[in-house]
């Protein structure tokens, strides 16, 4: 039998220099469309969650 192999020791990171916040930007409109398909993907998962909110679909 062998022995296992060794492991290389951990490599550290440098301590990374703080330049304060940071700022996420995006360039998506206002109003995002939703299609058919996520609309029923969304619907399948927090169905129970609809129901005790708006009551059952007739």
């Amino acid at each position: 039998m062998r022995a296992p192999p060794r492991r290389r020791p951990k490599v550290r990171a440098h301590a990374v220099e703080d330049d304060g916040p940071i700022v996420v930007t995006d360039d998506w409109p206002e109003q995002v469309p939703i299609g058919d398909a996520e609309l029923r993907v969304i619907e399948g998962h927090l169905r129970e969650e609809l129901d005790a909110l708006f009551g059952p679909l007739p």
